[in-house]
């Protein structure tokens, strides 16, 4: 009983270690970036999304090990793979309206406020999807593992509709 505990908190250790140690990499790496000390909101905007990025990619790690200890409990893929799905539906849906609404002008209405937070879900859609990626590789189950993949795949399509619609399309149309 003493034994499995020390275990489990051994395992807890390691996870929490882990996202420590990726924020501090992240915030080592944004701190020595080219324009960390440039003044204005674009500027720690961007600084942001860098040190997201970094932390995701550092944090990963420790949360393979969290969903390999996580492995042997059912009910966890099981609410996890259906979060992931609604989540990535939710992804779809910001595409789908900001799609529909990227030309038109914005007025009071609460079909315009929610096409002007649409851009969020679609700037955390590469995050989102490596991370469904990763916990559909290590789901012990068909079923999580597929709708995992899902999941992923459907963020995969939401951050390259994003990257296509601001990077690539203004530049040429």
């Amino acid at each position: 009983m003493i034994l499995d505990a020390m275990k489990t908190r051994m395992k807890v250790a390691i996870v929490l270690g882990g996202y420590v140690v990726a924020g501090i990499v992240a915030s080592i790496v944004v701190a020595h970036s080219p324009n960390a000390n440039d003044p204005g909101g674009m500027a720690a905007f961007g600084d942001l999304l860098y040190f997201g990025a970094v932390f995701s990619a550092v944090a990963s790690v420790p949360t393979g090990f969290a969903l390999w200890f996580l492995r042997p409990y059912r009910r966890f893929w099981t609410a996890l793979a259906t979060m992931a799905v609604v989540i990535a539906a939710t992804g779809v849906a910001a595409a789908i309206v900001y799609a529909l609404t990227a030309s038109s002008k914005p007025d009071a209405s609460a079909w315009s406020l929610w096409a002007g937070l649409t851009p969020l879900p679609m700037l955390a859609a590469p995050v989102l999807a490596g991370g469904f990626g990763l916990a559909a590789v290590l789901a012990p189950a068909r079923g999580p593992k597929i709708a995992l993949f899902s999941a992923a795949a459907a963020e995969v399509a939401v951050a390259a509709y994003a990257f296509i619609h601001w990077f690539i399309s203004n530049r040429f149309g």
